[in-house]
Formats: structure tokens, C-alpha cells, sequence
């Protein structure tokens, strides 16, 4: 399951329910890969797949500004259910995990 930033821009109680809910929907085993924002974003990008080796980078307006930065314990504390596997921050400044249920 990919969560691209999607739960920085959600409201920190709705963040919460949704995490319960996937958790329950993933299977043993199962993966997330989870990217939050390491600082507010400045902008907005859109991603589109042209074809199969390449992703296109859109710069949009914003349509709605994120909600929270979670910082790691947060993120730790959200899939607590899960054990990580994987986590950095990249160049684009998003911080990338990846969750084993």
C-alpha cells in the first residue's frame, strides 16, 4: 500500500482512525510505504506516469495546505502495530518508511 504524503494533509484525528483502519485491512505481511513531509511544503506537485520509466513532475497550486509535520516518534507512535523496516529522508525532503504489518 503506498501512502504518499496523504496524511500530512489529513486532519491529526483522521490520521489517526485511517492507520487503525488500514491496519486492519492489511493482511499479515503486508507493506506500507509511507512518506511524510520533513518540513511544510513550499509548493504543490502533481505526479503523473507518462510510461513505464517515466514519472512526470507537475508544479500545481495548492489545493488544500498540510495539516501537520509528524515527526518521528509520531510516526513510530501511528503504526506501533507495524515494525519498520526501512526509513531516510530523501533529497526532496520527504521522510520515506516502510511498515511490515
Amino acid at each position: 500500500m503506498l501512502l504518499w504524503d496523504l496524511l500530512d494533509y489529513l486532519e491529526p484525528t483522521l490520521v489517526k482512525q485511517m492507520v487503525a483502519n488500514l491496519t486492519e485491512l492489511l493482511r499479515p505481511g503486508g507493506v506500507i510505504l509511507a512518506m511524510f513531509h520533513s518540513k511544510k511544503p513550499e509548493g504543490f506537485q502533481r505526479y503523473r506516469v507518462a510510461d513505464s520509466n517515466t514519472l512526470q513532475v507537475i508544479s500545481s497550486t495548492v489545493i488544500c495546505p498540510a495539516q501537520k509535520v509528524y515527526q518521528n516518534r509520531e510516526i513510530q507512535d501511528l503504526f506501533a502495530h507495524f515494525r519498520t523496516m526501512k526509513s531516510f529522508v530523501g533529497r526532496d525532503q520527504l521522510r520515506e518508511t516502510l511498515f511490515i504489518k
